[in-house]
């Protein structure tokens, strides 16, 4: 109807940079992009991993990384730093696959969050780890669930793990952004 004022955006107060190069990591900043957030992926010179994931288009382009990537803007990076102090001081949340200087970034940005989504954490005893979404599934208990009780653990298809990674990082960095809306200053998540 003509007329009608639409309602903002929930999110379009904020400014989300996506550094990761996973499924989880950008799946987190899709649901910032789909709320309303202004959402930048910065891709390293030789383009996002998941540019490379399948399926593909008769084109041979990624339908995955099209997915994941729907109401961002892409960025390319030139190499040297991932991200510009520009971005850094004017970003409200900066989601990575570890790697960003959080120390760098703070200083730059105090009241940042910084959210990381990696398979095993940065810092752990399996930080070094490689986490395929196989290995996800297996060890986070989703594969004893499917199947018949009494056999073996089946694979389920896609990238479940992933995508519920990218969900926890969401929930993660607006639980973050509140408190620090409250005071509490920039957070890692």
């Amino acid at each position: 109807m003509s007329g009608e004022s639409r309602t903002p955006a929930a999110l379009a107060a904020y400014r989300v940079v996506d550094l990761s190069d996973s499924v989880g990591g950008q799946f987190c900043a899709r649901l910032f992009a789909d709320m309303g957030a202004d959402v930048a992926l910065v891709e390293p010179p030789e383009g996002s991993a998941t540019r490379r994931m399948g399926p593909f288009d008769r084109r041979g382009r990624s339908l995955q990384f099209f997915h994941l990537n729907h109401n961002k803007k892409i960025l390319a990076s030139t190499g040297g730093e991932p991200v510009g102090d520009g971005l850094l001081r004017t970003a409200d949340v900066v989601i990575t696959s570890g790697g960003l200087d959080e120390g760098r970034a703070l200083a730059i940005n105090p009241a940042l969050v910084l959210v990381e989504v990696t398979a095993f954490g940065t810092d752990g005893p399996l930080h070094h780890w490689k986490g395929p979404e196989i290995v996800l599934q297996a060890l986070s208990g989703m594969m004893n669930s499917n199947g018949t009780p009494g056999r073996e653990p089946l694979y389920g298809v896609g990238q479940r793990a992933s995508y519920a990674a990218g969900v926890a990082a969401y929930a993660g960095a607006l639980a973050a952004l509140l408190a620090r809306n409250a005071g509490a200053g920039g957070q890692r998540v």
